[in-house]
């Protein structure tokens, strides 16, 4: 069920902001639509973390071991 809450949070969220974004970093200049920037941050987390909690398994593991 919380699941279910925030993803409806999160489509309230994109459906909400439409608007623009312009990001500059450095040299590189660029315009986004605000949920297309939530979604990317949200996507790119999610990987991080899947990524990040499988090393910090393995090292625990491993520091168990020893």
């Amino acid at each position: 069920m919380l699941f279910l809450m925030g993803i409806f949070i999160l489509i309230l969220f994109l459906i909400s902001n439409p608007q623009e974004v312009s990001f500059h970093f450095l040299m590189w200049k660029s315009t986004y639509r605000l949920y297309e920037v939530i979604l990317f941050g949200i996507i790119y987390g999610s990987i991080l973390y899947i990524l990040l909690s499988g090393h910090i398994k393995d090292v625990l593991r491993k520091k168990k071991e020893r």
